[in-house]
């Protein structure tokens, strides 16, 4: 794939924060404020991440990594919802429709999907990635992956943490 200009890569920062900003709103009235109160709590606000890429602190592929992996946070709790509690995650899927004209699933990704590609690339390029890839094998009752792929899994997040300088 070829590389991203800065600018492309700050375009899909804001794409994803907006995917990220509806998916929650959407999530809200389910969940409840006070769900949404702690969980803002590790939130960076897009303006806080922006001073960060203009301080010099981050660079734009940070700031994309970021917000991918706080979105990928909440599209893991709705892979679960869809498990767990479906009428309640059709709803939110229903509202983010309603908000956007579009599937959630189209304009961010599936997870458990990505997931997948990694496991059958066989490495992890990144911290997105490697947090993606522990979140779902978090779920104790992931049905992702096979026996032999959460194996395998398991032996790439191994790999990638304790490969970490």
């Amino acid at each position: 794939m070829a590389r991203r200009s800065k600018e492309e890569l700050i375009a899909e920062f804001h794409r994803l924060y907006d995917v990220f900003e509806t998916l929650k709103a959407s999530m809200e009235p389910l969940y409840g404020p006070e769900f949404f109160k702690i969980m803002q709590e590790g939130v960076v606000t897009r303006e806080r991440m922006l001073r960060l890429l203009t301080n010099g602190t981050a660079n734009a592929s940070e700031l994309l990594g970021g917000v991918q992996q706080g979105l990928n946070d909440l599209l893991e709790t709705m892979m679960i919802a869809l498990e767990d509690t479906p009428a309640n995650a059709n709803l939110v899927l229903a509202a983010y429709k309603e908000q956007t004209g579009r599937n959630l699933f189209d304009d961010a990704g599936n997870p458990q999907k990505v997931a997948k590609a990694i496991v059958k690339r066989g490495a992890i390029e990144n911290d997105t990635e490697f947090y993606l890839l522990k979140e779902v094998m978090s779920n104790v009752d992931q049905t992702v992956f096979k026996e032999s792929q959460t194996e395998k899994a398991g032996a790439m997040l191994d790999d990638y943490e304790f490969s970490k300088p």
